[in-house]
Formats: structure tokens, sequence, C-alpha cells
């Protein structure tokens, strides 16, 4: 019990670090583009996070998360745009749409198994895609930009960049959070049961299909969300940066090889890769466009042969592995 204890108190502490760090991050660093690099690391573990709840924990690995991104982005954009509504209203009608269409979807394709829900979330993205460039109304080929307004927390629009940093690490932490409540939870007890052996689980009297398409749900809304964020800070969106196979390839990439299915493999997924894409851009330029996409692949490639776990799960199975060794050696020495 007071070896638990111990444990528990040293990951508080740990936590207390980290965002102690986090927080003090922006006083420390004033360069503009070390901050952009942060943002988009928060940014980007919290939609790995929302993925991870779909694909990671109710095991549904799910490639038409862009689309969900994409309805967040648009539909906060156009309101701001033609009716003046403030993107925090948008961001909220953005959640409503991405959780209808995600139980119209998802309810239906969730009852199908192997890559044929796989396939499913493809086509559901290229059509949002070839919808939105097709779609003069909402830009079309050309994308909307953002005007700029007055810089305030109403309109989403800041002259510098510290107040995004810390709303994406508000973000991250609250989506963080909410995946370990999850987690530990029933509900989290349910989605794990569906993703090991839904046949198992429907004979225990679990429902899986609901529990899946309230997963797809939640997933969806957060990455919505996301969408919002992504809109205000870039101030410009497009077809092919918001709803493309690559923006749902990425989310599904970080989170496996930072560890899916647990609290911090999307996030120790987006801290390593990153600022590995952001290095490689920069020592390469425009000359290997694409090239961060060969770094997932090839990133993938090693975590499926050494660690199907992730990073995360690796290091969980070399502490068990430890701990294993040190009770037996502990054990042999009474003998």
């Amino acid at each position: 019990m007071n070896h638990l204890a111990r444990i528990l108190n040293l990951r508080n502490f740990l936590i207390i670090i980290i965002l102690a760090i986090s927080l003090c991050v922006p006083l420390i660093i004033e360069s503009p583009y070390i901050l952009d690099i942060w943002i988009t690391i928060f940014l980007q573990a919290f939609l790995n996070n929302a993925w991870n709840i779909l694909g990671g924990y109710c095991g549904q690995p799910s490639f038409g998360h862009a689309a969900y991104f994409a309805i967040g982005a648009y539909t906060s954009t156009i309101l701001f745009m033609d009716y003046n509504v403030s993107p925090w209203i948008g961001m909220i009608v953005g959640i409503f749409l991405a959780a209808i269409l995600a139980v119209a979807m998802g309810y239906p394709s969730l009852r199908l198994r192997g890559p044929y829900f796989v396939f499913i979330t493809i086509g559901f993205t290229e059509a949002i895609r070839l919808i939105l460039i097709n779609w003069e109304r909402v830009g079309g080929a050309m994308g909307l930009l953002i005007p700029l307004k007055q810089s305030s927390l109403i309109h989403f629009q800041f002259d510098s960049k510290v107040p995004y940093y810390y709303i994406a690490l508000l973000m991250l932490a609250a989506g963080v959070s909410m995946t370990y409540m999850i987690e530990n939870s029933k509900l989290g007890s349910y989605f794990v049961a569906t993703r090991e052996d839904e046949d198992a689980a429907e004979s225990l009297g679990i429902n899986t299909a609901y529990y899946k398409t309230l997963a797809f749900v939640i997933s969806a809304v957060l990455i919505a969300l996301g969408g919002t964020f992504y809109a205000q800070y870039v101030l410009y969106i497009h077809p092919e940066t918001t709803s493309t196979l690559r923006v749902s390839c990425t989310l599904l990439a970080m989170a496996v090889i930072g560890g899916a299915g647990t609290v911090l493999g999307p996030v120790v997924g987006a801290f390593l890769l990153v600022p590995l894409e952001e290095y490689a851009r920069g020592l390469l330029g425009g000359q290997a466009r694409g090239l961060h996409l060969i770094i997932y692949a090839a990133a993938l490639v090693v975590v499926a042969t050494i660690a199907p776990g992730g990073i995360v799960g690796l290091i969980s199975k070399t502490r068990l592995s430890s701990k294993i060794q040190r009770t037996i050696r502990g054990q042999g020495a009474e003998i």
C-alpha cells in the first residue's frame, strides 16, 4: 500500500513538474517559430488523443477523422465570415454537426468488421473532400482566407502566439484528462472488452454497437473542436489541408507509434514526430515534399517489428519485466 502511494505521489509530482515547465515556456522562449512548434505539438497530441479513443481503446482504426476535422474548421469559419458569429459559438455548432454525422455514419458502419469499416471511413473522407473542393459557397478549390479582426478572445484572434499556446495546452490537458477518466471507468472497460473480443463482450451483455458508436461520437467531437482551433490559428483552410487521407493517416501513425490504447501514447507520438517533421522540412525545404509520410511509414514498420504496443507499451513492458526479475532475485535470495 505504501509502495502504491509512493508511485502515485511520484506520478503526481512528475505531472506537476511537466505542467509547470509547459506553463513557463512562453515566459522563457520568445521565438514565434519555436512557439509555433509547441502549439503544433499540443494540437497534434490533442487530435491523436481524440483518434485514440476510437482507434486505440475501442479497436476501430478509422481513416475518416479528417472529415470531422474539416467540419469543425469549415463550420466555424463560414459562420464567422458570413454571419459574424464568434468562432467559439461556431465551434459548438461544428461539434454538434460532427456528433450528428458520427451517429449517422458510425452506427451502421461500425457493425461491419475487418477492412470494411476502414474502406467506409476512407470513402467518407474523400466524399467530404470532393464536396468542399467543388462547393464554391465554401471557397471551393481556392479555400477560405479568414479575415483579420480586432485581437480579442471573442474573435479567437490574437496579435501574439502566446494565447494560442495556452489555449492549445488547455485543450491537450482536458483531452488527456478525459482519456484518463475513460480508461479508469466502466465505459473504458467496455471499450477495451469490445476491442479485445467483440463476440465475448456481447455474450456478457455489452451492447458493442452502442459503445462503438459512443466512442465514435466522442472522438469525432474532439476532432471537430481541434479543427476550429486550427482554422483560427492558421487563418486559412483548404480541402487539401483539412480533409485529405493524409490528415487521417497522420493521426493513426502518431497514435500507434506512441502507443495506441494508452493515455500518454498519442502525446508521446506527437512530441517525437512533430519536431522530427519540422526538422526535416527545415533541412530540406520544399525539395522533399511528403518526406514526413515516409518517416511515419518507416517508424510504423520499426514499431510494429520491435514494439507492437508502441513506445509507451514498450516502456511499460520493460518496467514490468524488470519488476518480475527483481521479484525472482528477491525470492532466490530468501531461499
